[in-house]
């Protein structure tokens, strides 16, 4: 990620973070590892701090789960600071794989509002990739009739 991209997410409160010793967030690292996202443990559990600072930067909770407008919110300002589509999916994989964690805490598994709050966010998230997934492939069709007009100077 260049410094301008790093200034603009700083500027737009999307680089704080939650602690990791957070006790919703402690046992997030371990689940990565166990269930075989070995690959940059440390920058997804960032991902979620992040956002999850961003949805509510007072607590860490299941809250989040009930927050679709700043979900949303989150997204569109990570756009907006010009990270990459990689960037946006990475950060959406995250939070995909922290909403799967929640879903197996005991609190989680014995309160059925959790468990479809959890479902809600998961299907929210899945949106918002079918959304970045179709910019980027117009993104990819302009980008290639551009280069189709230049050769044919």
């Amino acid at each position: 990620m260049d410094t301008s991209t790093r200034w603009s997410l700083e500027e737009a409160g999307l680089y704080k973070q939650h602690s990791v010793d957070s006790p919703l967030i402690r046992g997030f690292p371990k689940y990565l590892e166990t269930s075989g996202s070995k690959e940059f443990i440390r920058r997804q559990v960032n991902f979620v701090t992040r956002y999850l600072y961003f949805v509510d930067s007072q607590e860490v909770s299941l809250k989040c789960l009930d927050q679709p407008e700043r979900t949303v919110d989150f997204f569109n300002q990570l756009e907006a600071s010009g990270v990459s589509q990689s960037t946006a999916i990475n950060h959406l994989d995250s939070n995909q794989k922290f909403a799967r964690y929640i879903s197996m805490e005991p609190r989680c598994l014995d309160d059925p509002s959790a468990n479809q709050a959890v479902s809600r966010f998961v299907e929210l998230l899945n949106d918002i990739r079918k959304k970045i997934n179709k910019k980027a492939a117009k993104g990819r069709k302009e980008m290639g009739y551009q280069l189709f007009l230049i050769m044919l100077v």
